[in-house]
């Protein structure tokens, strides 16, 4: 670790916290793309409107009444105020203040003199990187908070400060913690492994047996977990999080809980690993058995379940930096400054996919709606209100959320072991689904084309004998299922000339030869384009449709409304300038093509245009 007392190298340092500190805010400055914050919204929302904590499921039909632990109701309040105040970017606010919270706790806990070098700088860095998924706005991100602070409140403890007053602190800590996650029981392995390391101290004769501090250190304990059980659900609260963990088909099916990968290893938690046998011959020469237990139990959470891999780097980051040696020689500057730099670059690689989304940057004020079903909702309101469907697991909290008249079938909450089990039957086979579909009287189901990648697969599912495609658009794909009851439903809506799933654009032709089948295809389409109209498929195939059946003003004015909602995307701007060299007018056409150029400088087919009409001139 460089290390230098100079006023100069003091505000280098202090310089150089401030741009990381900042860029730590800035960088979790991410738009809302978390499927869970909407049942957390919601379930506020039911407090605030009913005056009442729920403590029973009052949101599926799956699941409604059954016991329901809500450990985060307060999490679940503080989102909701702010939402209330800001709507969207003020949730977006809070977590970027959350994580810089979180850092600004990191650093509290390095020792100061060892704050001003590179390896603090790098390692909290690393920190941040490997961590950066899981600072979404999800209650998980206040367990980081209090769980540094926790570490924190130890530290100022060690320094002999009133114990009355760090009681207090204590027992506040766990009152919050204890209502706002259910993770609250790590701050009593914390506290105990602290206790631990003094008991065995004493029985080495290292303290003295007046110091006192293992009863001090279960008092602490003691403080802590009767804080925690001034919840809404009491003793509960402890025993809910090992009754969930104990649900191993639903979290080997959950990517969050499934085990570290490949690119953890070779990212901010492999560096990690390549210090750790340093660190662990530090803490055993001084002695520190606590911080030793801390890390060996973090480090099997995270290697266990991949979401902890966070938490792992946020405690270790704090602990590595206050146990690596201190170099002090010149030509070793160099070998440090080179692994600092070394250090960023890593961290800069770890986090470029999570920055980037579909080549669209996820930095921003609002929500990724392209993750959410924002629209097939709307059709749902208008004609579905009555009916019961199934959802995408997923989506069920953002259903909860937009649709609070209606009771979803499932959603991100720990369900209920054999609805997960039907839930993951029913998107295997097409028997299972109608027999899932059969059990709980499911008349829809609502799905994501985000995952479901293969038409034909989907259509093996949703056999068109048994449902039928109502509505469909960017994101999502509504099936309803072929009942006396629901043949209204598919008269007026159903896929049934033109089906996205089963039909390429290249079918057009041949299904426009059709005379008696245009006026349904017309629909069919322009239902599809109403639907979303920035589903670009929908849109070229009604293009298209208008295109090959002469129509090029109706085609003209349908480009000109999606180039206004899409500017992005060249294939608009392309079939615009086609649209007006049909309608002769030359100069817009142009115009056009440039634009298609704009967006996508590699369209041959535009640039081939442009030229042909630039020499006609």
């Amino acid at each position: 670790r460089m290390y230098d007392e100079s006023p100069a190298t003091t505000k280098l340092y202090s310089f150089l916290w401030l741009c990381l500190f900042s860029l730590i805010f800035l960088l979790s400055l991410k738009k809302i793309a978390n499927f869970d914050v909407w049942w957390h919204l919601a379930t506020a929302r039911f407090s605030f409107e009913n005056g009442t904590i729920p403590t029973t499921d009052v949101f599926s039909f799956t699941n409604y009444g059954v016991s329901w632990v809500n450990s985060e109701w307060f999490s679940e309040v503080l989102y909701y105020v702010f939402y209330l105040i800001g709507k969207f970017p003020a949730l977006v606010l809070l977590k970027g203040l959350t994580a810089l919270g979180v850092f600004f706790l990191v650093y509290k806990l390095i020792v100061p003199d060892n704050r001003f070098s590179l390896t603090a700088l790098a390692l909290t860095w690393l920190a941040f990187c490997g961590s950066y998924s899981r600072f979404t706005l999800r209650p998980h991100t206040l367990f980081f908070f209090w769980l540094l602070a926790l570490f924190y409140l130890i530290t100022i403890y060690q320094k002999k400060e009133n114990l009355v007053n760090l009681l207090l602190l204590f027992g506040s800590l766990g009152l919050a913690w204890g209502n706002s996650h259910g993770s609250a029981f790590y701050s009593l392995i914390v506290v105990g492994a602290f206790a631990v390391e003094c008991w065995i101290k004493r029985l080495t004769n290292e303290l003295q047996e007046n110091d006192g501090y293992g009863l001090k250190y279960i008092m602490i304990w003691l403080f802590l977990f009767f804080a925690i059980m001034i919840n809404p659900h009491g003793l509960d609260i402890y025993f809910y999080p090992f009754r969930a963990f104990s649900h191993h088909f639903q979290l080997s099916h959950i990517t969050e809980y499934t085990k570290v990968g490949k690119n953890e290893l070779f990212g901010p938690l492999g560096f990690f690993l390549l210090l750790s046998p340093w660190i662990i011959y530090q803490l055993i020469k001084k002695h520190q058995l606590a911080y030793l237990l801390l890390l060996a139990f973090f480090a099997y959470t995270a290697f266990t379940y991949g979401r902890f891999v966070a938490v792992l780097l946020l405690v270790a980051a704090p602990i590595f930096i206050n146990n690596l040696p201190i170099i002090r020689k010149p030509h070793h500057k160099i070998i440090t400054t080179s692994i600092f730099f070394l250090t960023i670059a890593i961290g800069l690689l770890y986090l470029k996919p999570q920055l980037y989304a579909n080549q669209e940057l996820q930095v921003g004020w609002g929500v990724s709606w392209q993750l959410f079903p924002k629209k097939a909702v709307r059709f749902i309101k208008e004609n579905l209100a009555d009916k019961q469907g199934g959802n995408e697991y997923g989506w069920g909290g953002y259903l909860i959320w937009a649709l609070p008249e209606k009771r979803v079938f499932i959603d991100g909450r720990f369900a209920d072991p054999e609805l997960f089990s039907d839930y993951i039957a029913m998107t295997q086979s097409s028997i299972n689904l109608n027999r899932v579909a059969a059990k709980y009287n499911l008349d829809y189901m609502l799905i994501s084309r985000l995952n479901a990648t293969d038409p034909q697969e989907v259509l093996k599912l949703f056999r068109p004998e048994s449902w039928g495609l109502v509505y469909w658009d960017n994101n999502s794909y509504l099936f309803v299922k072929r009942t006396v009851n629901n043949q209204p439903l598919l008269d007026s809506y159903e896929y049934r000339t033109f089906n996205p799933l089963r039909d390429k654009l290249e079918f057009l032709p041949s299904i426009i030869q059709d005379k008696k089948k245009l006026p349904r295809l017309e629909q069919e389409l322009r239902q599809a384009y109403q639907a979303d109209n920035s589903n670009q498929f929908a849109a070229v195939a009604l293009g298209d449709f208008y295109q090959q059946t002469n129509n090029w003003q109706r085609s003209l004015t349908l480009w000109q409304e999606f180039v206004q909602i899409n500017p992005r995307i060249s294939g608009g701007w392309f079939r615009l300038g086609l649209a007006y060299e049909q309608l002769n007018d030359q100069p817009n056409a142009i115009a056009a093509y440039k634009k298609a150029l704009k967006a996508q400088p590699d369209l041959a087919a535009a640039q081939k245009r442009l030229t042909l009409l630039k020499t006609t001139e």
